[in-house]
C-alpha cells in the first residue's frame, strides 16, 4: 500500500532545534520573563435574563 500526501502531516521530517538548546532557552525565559505591555480591558459586561429561579410547573 502506497502511502498518500494526506499523511506527510504525520511525519517529522526535520528538527528545527535541539532539545537541550531549547531547554536552555525556556529555563532562560524562565528566570527572565519577557516584559509585557499591562493588558487593556475593552469588553463590557452584558445585562442578561436571570435563568435561576422558582419554577412552579403544574400539571
Amino acid at each position: 500500500m502506497e502511502r498518500g500526501d494526506h499523511l506527510d502531516h504525520l511525519i517529522i521530517s526535520t528538527i528545527e532545534e535541539p532539545w537541550y538548546k531549547s531547554l536552555v532557552s525556556q529555563v532562560r525565559e524562565l528566570l527572565n520573563p519577557k516584559v509585557e505591555p499591562p493588558l487593556v480591558l475593552t469588553s463590557k459586561p452584558v445585562p442578561v435574563k436571570d435563568i435561576w429561579g422558582e419554577y412552579n410547573y403544574s400539571r
